[in-house]
């Protein structure tokens, strides 16, 4: 069995590949939620360009003349999103995180400067939102 470096393994389902069983699992619960019309235009692995390719102005000397050209100098630099959907007409950016890298981090605040928030979604955050359920299930049983 082979791990990528954030120690996860990767899921080869009937709707590809994903990082880590949780992402295929909660890919999974999405689709439910898109066939229940919770959720529309449910998509995987979005991506988002943050800074776009860069170029400079640079004059080559021709036989007869001086020409300005542009010349590629930096790559663009984007962010792939998990999951992208829409719910109550608003778009919805999720990624499913078990360890938040510094990179992620600079791309999260990036999309959130241009208007595009991530929901993070991890096991920790799942148990503690059906804990929660379990918790308010009980309470009203008991009145």
């Amino acid at each position: 069995m082979r791990y990528n470096k954030y120690h996860n393994n990767p899921v080869i389902t009937k709707d590809g590949k994903f990082d880590s069983q949780f992402e295929a699992d909660y890919w999974q619960r999405l689709k439910i939620l898109e066939a229940k019309g919770e959720i529309k235009n449910l998509q995987r692995q979005v991506e988002f360009v943050l800074i776009p390719r860069q170029y400079e102005a640079v004059e080559v000397q021709l036989k007869t003349k001086t020409k300005t050209v542009s010349q590629f100098r930096e790559h663009p630099c984007t962010y792939r999103a998990d999951f992208v959907y829409e719910q109550d007409g608003k778009r919805v950016i999720v990624d499913t995180k078990g360890f938040k890298t510094p990179d992620y981090i600079i791309k999260r605040k990036l999309m959130r400067w241009q208007g595009n928030p991530i929901t993070e979604v991890s096991e920790k955050s799942i148990d503690a939102e059906n804990k929660k359920k379990v918790l308010a299930k009980m309470r009203k049983k008991s009145k």
